[in-house]
């Protein structure tokens, strides 16, 4: 029998780390690029109420992530392979347990870039998440499968002629099919589909940002029929939208909310929502 020691196998995990950088040092910016890469981004979001549900229907909740980059391998211009690590947060007003959690994920996936303004991504992650409310933990492998597009169609036409028309017709969709859907017992043998779309119309510009009234979707559904993981919601607001530099976002706004659960009850939920959202991108550290 072989055993090696904690000390010794600490040491030797510290001289692959040395090794590892002496060698990146030492080799051709080239390859330097190819092994790190420091792209990020985050993404959040301020709402009130959290859901047209009952329960949630006087709740605030703030949700969103981190996203950062730290190795990437191209293979073509439109295609690589990443490595990443994730923080995703969940906070709300009324404690429920389930809108209470951090999560940390280290992962990979492979990317596809069909334009500026699309792609598709296969990848797997390790997911540690912690609820707050109950004080549980959770850990497990998470394989998904990203997709995500947006278009804005300009409506040069309607500006030439009326100056008081629409300026365009911005759109986008995402979308995420994820095993298991979370990393709870419930839900540790369920496969969820859940995505979301939205086409706007933004009518004018001023300092305070772009005047958009929109139509969105969001649905999931999921293999198990559990209740909260089935369900399509309808929504019809207006936002005001700032781009801070090139590469920060800013929304907020009003839209009323219809959602549908169709698994115990087949009821529709209705309320006014006031959100905030917000992105923000870098490409290097």
């Amino acid at each position: 029998m072989f055993y090696v020691s904690e000390n010794t196998m600490s040491n030797k995990y510290i001289s692959i780390l040395i090794l590892s950088i002496t060698l990146l040092h030492a080799a051709p910016d080239s390859l330097a690029e190819i092994m790190f890469n420091t792209e990020g981004d985050t993404w959040g979001g301020l709402r009130y109420p959290s859901s047209p549900e009952e329960l949630e229907q006087d709740n605030l909740i703030l949700e969103g992530a981190i996203n950062q980059n730290f190795a990437v391998i191209p293979l073509s211009p439109s295609t690589r392979i990443n490595f990443f690590l994730k923080l995703g947060y969940t906070f709300d007003e009324e404690r429920i347990d389930y809108n209470n959690k951090l999560s940390l994920s280290p992962g990979f996936k492979l990317t596809h870039t069909f334009s500026n303004h699309g792609n598709i991504s296969i990848g797997a992650m390790y997911q540690y998440e912690k609820r707050r409310v109950t004080d549980t933990d959770e850990s497990g492998d998470v394989y998904f499968i990203d997709w995500w597009t947006s278009w804005s169609l300009e409506c040069i036409s309607c500006a030439e002629q009326d100056q008081n028309g629409p300026l365009g017709y911005p759109g986008s969709t995402w979308g995420n099919l994820r095993y298991p859907s979370a990393l709870s017992e419930e839900e540790k043998d369920d496969l969820i589909l859940e995505g979301a779309a939205e086409q706007g119309i933004d009518w004018s510009r001023t300092k305070l940002g772009t005047f958009n009234t929109f139509l969105d979707v969001a649905y999931k559904t999921d293999n198990k029929d559990i209740d909260w993981n089935n369900s399509v919601k309808l929504g019809i607001g207006l936002k005001l939208t700032k781009q801070i530099a090139n590469n920060v976002s800013l929304s907020y706004g009003i839209k009323h909310v219809s959602e549908r659960r169709w698994i115990n009850e087949d009821i529709w939920n209705h309320d006014m929502t006031v959100f905030m959202s917000w992105w923000s991108g870098w490409s290097g550290l």
